[in-house]
């Protein structure tokens, strides 16, 4: 792991990731209320679990049904709100902008880790704003969004929940390909792990988080995990250690597509809203 002082280099750096589209400071403060809502899809990574389909390209630029697998992301975003930010690697933000081109861009220049692509946000979600986090590579059917939707709406309303972090999970069978939270009889998360080799839990938690303005100090302190990622489990982790972790079931269905390409192949087939995601 690095130092908090190499760490603190890293990530200073990575606010200084070029951006296109992106508000200025007025604009990031002008008629700011309590119930607005920043979102921030994350669409980098190298797509290596996708090869050889990625070789050349994207893999939130791949088909998805009708388009590519990117729309559907800011489809779901842009029924939440209009500030929409694609955080994804220099090569593919021409391609993103042409099916994209009312969001705005910040560039991702390595894969390392969906934290790093949130501070890339930094200079984009506006003061006292919640940040809704979506991973471009998650697809959600409508039970799914209304949940998450309902969440968002409720948070950015009520001041109390302001001081929340949410995440939102599924079981599953195979929870050592993802993020696992354990919680207590009580209900209370107790527990969260990246990609354990002995799941604590069945609970896999989604790509869709919900943060506060507590964000980026907890991003200042984040250090590269044993995988050299700056994990957002580790986000979400430091939300529990402070009492202040939400965790909500999302009862439809779910389906991370940038799994393998069997899953890939899957969601082709699969009956969210018999055959689309609109």
């Amino acid at each position: 792991r690095k130092s908090q002082a190499q760490n603190r280099d890293c990530l200073l750096l990575c606010f200084s990731i070029p951006c296109v589209n992106l508000p200025t400071l007025q604009e990031r403060k002008r008629s700011l209320t309590m119930n607005e809502v920043d979102v921030v899809i994350c669409a980098g990574g190298t797509g290596t679990r996708l090869r050889p389909l990625t070789a050349g390209v994207n893999k939130h630029l791949l088909p998805m049904w009708d388009e590519p697998l990117i729309c559907h992301a800011v489809r779901f975003a842009k029924s939440i709100s209009d500030r929409v930010l694609i955080v994804t690697e220099p090569d593919a933000i021409g391609s993103m902008s042409k099916v994209a081109d009312d969001c705005c861009f910040a560039v991702q220049d390595g894969p390392n880790g969906i934290a790093d692509a949130i501070n890339g946000s930094r200079f984009f979600c506006r003061v006292e704003s919640t940040i809704l986090v979506l991973l471009a590579d998650n697809l959600f059917d409508s039970q799914c969004r209304d949940v998450i939707r309902s969440v968002v709406k409720s948070s950015s309303s009520q001041s109390e929940e302001l001081r929340t972090t949410h995440c939102f999970v599924s079981k599953v069978t195979n929870a050592s390909d993802y993020g696992v939270l354990l919680v207590d009889a009580d209900g209370f998360a107790v527990g969260i792990e990246e990609k354990p080799s002995s799941p604590m839990s069945d609970l896999a938690v989604v790509g869709a988080y919900l943060f506060n303005q507590q964000l980026w100090h907890d991003l200042f302190h984040l250090t590269l995990s044993d995988r050299g990622e700056y994990e957002v489990t580790d986000l979400l982790r430091a939300a529990m250690d402070r009492g202040e972790l939400a965790w909500h079931p999302v009862e439809g269905r779910w389906q991370d597509v940038g799994g393998s390409i069997n899953q890939y192949a899957q969601s082709f087939v699969s009956q969210f809203e018999s055959g689309n995601n609109k």
